[in-house]
C-alpha cells in the first residue's frame, strides 16, 4: 500500500461494470474477490518510497484529471510529482497507459497514525483519460446506507492471506460485494464485515466502496484500514472506509484549487 504508484480504475455505468458472474463487477484486487477488466473509474497508484522500492495503492477517478485516494498511501513517497497512475487491470501489462502526477494535496487535518483524522488525498494528472475510463459520481448525504447492505469494493492489493501475512498477487484489479457492518462508524467511516477468506489487504488502500443499483453507481467511501486481532491475520474483523459525502465540499474545492493554482506538491504529515 505504500508505493509511489497509484492505479485508478473507473466505472462507466451499471452495465459497464457487470461481468459474467452473479454479483460481480468490473473491479480487481481483494482477498476472495474476482478479477476485473480495465476501464471505469478505479486506478492503480504507484508510489516510489526509495530509489529501488515502490508501494502500490488504489485510487478512484473523480474528474477527468483528478484521482481520490488515501492520504496514508503517500506519506512515505519520495515526492508527489514522482507518483504514477496506471490505467490497467494488471500492472505487468507492458501496454498499460500511465499518467504522471503533477500535483496533489492530502487533507489538511490528516495525521499519519491517527485513525480519527480524514485519510483522503487528491492527485491531479495531465495527459487526458485513456479510452474506457470515466469519473465516478460522489455519493451525497441523501444516499441512505444501512447495516447489511452490500457495497462493491475494489482494489489492487494482495489476494491471499497465508499463515503469517497477506500474500498472493498484487497490482491486479479485483472486486466483490461486502456487507456493511456499520454505515455510520466513528470518524466519518463506514465499516464492512471481513474475514481471512474475504477481506481488503495491503494495496487496496485508497480503493472504492461503490453503491450499485439499477439506477446509479455512486462512490460511498475510500479504503482506510482493516482491523485484525493477531499478526497472522487469523481473526480479521472489520475493514474501514472514509465516507466521501461529509467531505464533498473539501474534495470539490481542492480539486478546483489543484487545477487553477497548481500548488506545490504537499505530502501528508
Amino acid at each position: 500500500m505504500k508505493s509511489m504508484a497509484l492505479v485508478v480504475l473507473g466505472l462507466l455505468s451499471v452495465g459497464a461494470i457487470g461481468i459474467a458472474n452473479a454479483g460481480g463487477l468490473n473491479i480487481l484486487g481483494l482477498v476472495g474477490g474476482q478479477a476485473l477488466q480495465s476501464g471505469g473509474s478505479t486506478v492503480l497508484v504507484i508510489v516510489p518510497i526509495s530509489p529501488d522500492k515502490l508501494d502500490l495503492c488504489t485510487g478512484v477517478l473523480i474528474a477527468r484529471d483528478t484521482v481520490l485516494t488515501a492520504a496514508h498511501c503517500l506519506a512515505h513517497s519520495l515526492g508527489m510529482n514522482q507518483i504514477e497512475l496506471s490505467f490497467s487491470r494488471n500492472r505487468e501489462d507492458k501496454n498499460t497507459p500511465t499518467r504522471a502526477v503533477r500535483n496533489g494535496l492530502a487533507h489538511e487535518d490528516f495525521r499519519l497514525g491517527d485513525s480519527s483524522t480524514p485519510d483522503l488525498a487528491l492527485l491531479r494528472f495531465e495527459g487526458g483519460l485513456p479510452p474506457g475510463y470515466a469519473p465516478a459520481a460522489l455519493a451525497t448525504d441523501a444516499l441512505e446506507i444501512n447495516a447489511g447492505d452490500l457495497l462493491y469494493l475494489a482494489g489492487y492489493g494482495r489476494t491471499e492471506i497465508n499463515s503469517s501475512l497477506p500474500s498472493g498477487q498484487s497490482g491486479v484489479l479485483y472486486g466483490d460485494y461486502f456487507s456493511v457492518a456499520n454505515p455510520a462508524a466513528p470518524n466519518d467511516e463506514v465499516s464492512f464485515k471481513v474475514d481471512r477468506n474475504h477481506s481488503t489487504a495491503p494495496g487496496d488502500s485508497g480503493g472504492p466502496a461503490y453503491w450499485v443499483s439499477a439506477e446509479k453507481v455512486a462512490l460511498v467511501g475510500i479504503s482506510k484500514h482493516v482491523i485484525y486481532y493477531q499478526k497472522d491475520w487469523r481473526w480479521v474483523d472489520r475493514a474501514y472506509y472514509t465516507r466521501v459525502a461529509p467531505y464533498r465540499t473539501w474534495i470539490e474545492a481542492t480539486a478546483a484549487q489543484l487545477r487553477a493554482k497548481a500548488p506545490a506538491p504537499s505530502l501528508p504529515q
